[in-house]
């Protein structure tokens, strides 16, 4: 499964992918505050809130124009599944 995250300004939007299976999207508020901790826990509980497994995340992909978030949900990533997910940035 494909774990793709969008983090804007105001929301990231999470939405994983089984193939070309959507399986699920969900919302989550952009806090700089937060940290990669938090955020793992937050994304751990929207996969499963939605019936699927951390083991289920075979790679992982994160597009932000917040840099500080997506440091943070990087690193929520690779704790929760030892992944380096593929980040893309402006430009």
């Amino acid at each position: 499964m494909l774990l793709a995250i969008d983090i804007g300004n105001t929301n990231i939007t999470l939405g994983a992918f089984d193939e070309a299976n959507l399986q699920f999207t969900a919302r989550l508020a952009t806090d700089t505050r937060k940290t990669a901790d938090q955020y793992a826990v937050e994304i751990k509980n929207l996969l499963s809130l939605y019936s699927l497994q951390t083991e289920e995340i075979e790679d992982s992909i994160i597009a932000s124009v917040v840099p500080a978030v997506g440091k943070s949900i990087s690193r929520a990533v690779s704790k929760l599944r030892n992944i380096v997910p593929l980040m893309l940035g402006p430009g």
